[in-house]
């Protein structure tokens, strides 16, 4: 709470000086003060929070592709090296897996890596357990449908 009482206000309702410990004196104008902006800021960022905190998790369904295809073909390995037919090594996929496992920071220092990319902040991975994630269609999915359009009979108006 503030105390206004110990400013005198001058015309407009700006005070004669008001500490600032960043700015020496500064003059507030407005509805509200400083001080009642910041409590009111600081209770809409505490109920945002407190509404997150109460939502359901979501569900984070899998599409089979990991099981699916052995080689990996259809999963995220970007970073990871890869063989001359462009398929992950699979040793490199294990030690992402098991670290994203743990969560353990110092596994991901060991994670093998090809070329000069990075895996930039991959346990950004935990902090969206609010967002709604749609299942991917699969990799099958994908050539079947890319292979379907490529077969379509082209009409020659």
């Amino acid at each position: 709470m503030e105390d206004d009482s110990l400013l005198t206000k001058k015309k407009g309702g700006c005070p004669d000086s008001t500490p600032n410990l960043n700015l020496g004196v500064s003059c507030e104008i407005g509805p509200i003060s400083n001080r009642k902006r910041l409590q009111e800021a600081y209770r809409i960022r505490l109920e945002a929070a407190q509404f997150q905190r109460a939502l359901p998790l979501p569900g984070h369904p899998c599409n089979g592709d990991e099981n699916l295809y052995p080689n990996k073909i259809g999963n995220f390995s970007k970073a990871l090296p890869h063989n001359q037919l462009g398929e992950v090594i699979l040793a490199a996929y294990s030690s992402l897996i098991g670290a994203l496992s743990t969560g353990d920071p110092e596994e991901f220092e060991f994670i093998p890596l090809g070329g000069s990319t990075k895996l930039v902040d991959p346990q950004a991975a935990y902090d969206v357990e609010h967002l709604h994630c749609f299942t991917d269609p699969g990799f099958f999915f994908l050539v079947k449908g890319s292979v379907s359009v490529q077969l379509l009979p082209v009409r020659v108006a």
